[in-house]
């Protein structure tokens, strides 16, 4: 039997990789769980001055050999014809800090005076060969304001 995927039964693929080979939800928690980069903030303090607190977990490598990059976004709303995702509406690098093996340190954000008018902030780290790391984000805006905006 060819081109057919084996579940086994009940005991269905539950893992890193769908049976299409797709990623499932576990990948991006592994990710996240694993990254040699730590952030810890939940989310955007009304007094939000740009800092990040960066975790280094690597174990030779100074978090200066990374690169960041960060991006303003939208989210599209019902109302849209493509109704998932968002529209990047503005973006940026920001200086990569030195932080040691096993310390932390912090990241500063230059980001523009009316960064609040937009829905989310993204943060995309990668390693010195450019493979992602992981992408965090934080909402700006309210649930309210964010489910009510045409």
């Amino acid at each position: 039997m060819r081109n057919i995927i084996d579940a086994n039964g009940l005991n269905a693929n539950d893992g890193i990789l769908g049976p299409h080979r797709e990623k499932e939800g576990s990948f991006y928690a592994l990710r996240e769980i694993f990254s040699p980069v730590k952030i810890s903030m939940k989310e955007i303090a009304e007094n939000f001055n740009g800092l990040i607190e960066l975790e280094n977990r690597y174990h030779f490598t100074n978090l200066n050999e990374c690169t960041y990059e960060w991006a303003l976004i939208n989210f599209r709303s019902a109302f849209d014809m493509v109704f998932t995702g968002y529209t990047i509406e503005k973006t940026g690098t920001a200086k990569a800090p030195s932080v040691l093996p096993s310390t932390k340190g912090y990241l500063k954000l230059a980001l523009p005076a009316d960064y609040r008018k937009h829905d989310a902030l993204l943060l995309k780290v990668k390693d010195r060969f450019g493979k992602e790391l992981y992408q965090w984000s934080w909402k700006l805006k309210s649930n309210h304001n964010l489910l009510t905006a045409v």
